[in-house]
């Protein structure tokens, strides 16, 4: 962070050593979008799609200013702190990640969007997108669209950030954007089949040695009232949980988003598993958290 460009009462509170208050500068900072705060409005940028979108045709997230596809320039992110999206089934999954051509499939999953309510809901979430990716929509069903106009709000900055900038999930605050993780589930866990989680490029997660993984929001989806899911340590991929760590009450057989707080040990997968054999955690199930020194 650059201190010297502080507001006095920001750097009032410096040195900063711990997240409580990181939090307390993100409050002084005055622009925010959802957990996103900082200090220079024309780092503001909105995405949306103009098409639906579904499995088999994913579409561009288009430029607000111009129209055009979107592409993170080269040397910059685009990290994206709240959605607006619409989904006119129970059961339906919106999907927005990292693409290798305007409107291609999803290379890497960012964002994941339900419940489907029958009308437009506005969420807050953390993810971002790397240099010279494109955003594109997509949803998790051939036939059950993510409608447009589906919205990104959020901040395009450098990959070494020139501005003051805090991001927030859940109970911890940083000022690393690259702290920032998504996880998520493929397939469906139970109590004997349990499944890890992924990166966002799809390869398994284990917490890197010397470092903790803390989550701050959960989406999950039960599919059923009577039973709950559970997320935790396992010594092995896909492994069963040897340390539970969060524990997932019925959500109205719709996906659902959620603050959580959980702390991942290094050298451990992060797991998914519910209470019953036959009564699973579906897709989507992603957990949105920072990777931190230990």
């Amino acid at each position: 962070m650059n201190d010297a460009s502080l507001r006095p009462e920001v750097t009032a509170l410096l040195p900063l050593t711990d997240s409580s208050l990181w939090a307390r500068v993100a409050a002084l900072l005055p622009y925010h979008i959802g957990g996103i705060a900082y200090d220079d409005i024309t780092k503001t940028k909105t995405l949306y799609t103009a098409l639906n979108a579904n499995s088999d045709s994913p579409k561009p997230f288009l430029d607000n200013d111009n129209g055009n596809p979107y592409r993170v320039p080269s040397g910059k992110v685009f990290v994206v702190g709240r959605v607006s999206f619409y989904l006119n089934f129970d059961t339906a999954t919106g999907y927005a990640g990292e693409a290798n051509s305007s409107g291609g499939s999803i290379v890497n999953k960012v964002l994941a969007m339900g419940v489907g309510t029958g009308e437009p809901a506005l969420k807050d979430i953390l993810g971002w997108f790397g240099p010279l990716k494109f955003v594109s929509a997509a949803s998790r069903h051939y036939d059950k669209d993510l409608r447009a106009p589906c919205y990104l709000y959020g901040v395009e900055i450098a990959t070494t950030p020139t501005i003051n900038i805090n991001f927030t999930t859940g109970e911890h605050t940083t000022e690393d954007y690259s702290e920032i993780k998504t996880l998520w589930m493929s397939g469906q866990a139970t109590d004997t089949s349990p499944k890890s989680l992924k990166r966002k490029d799809g390869e398994y997660y284990i917490v890197p040695a010397g470092k903790q993984f803390i989550a701050g929001l959960v989406q999950y989806h039960l599919d059923r009232t009577d039973y709950t899911g559970r997320i935790g340590e396992s010594d092995a991929q896909n492994g069963a949980i040897t340390k539970e760590v969060l524990s997932l009450p019925t959500n109205s057989q719709k996906p659902d988003l959620i603050e959580v707080l959980g702390v991942f040990s290094a050298g451990k997968y992060i797991t998914a598993e519910t209470s019953a054999w036959d009564k699973p955690m579906l897709e989507p199930t992603f957990l949105y958290g920072v990777e931190v020194d230990a």
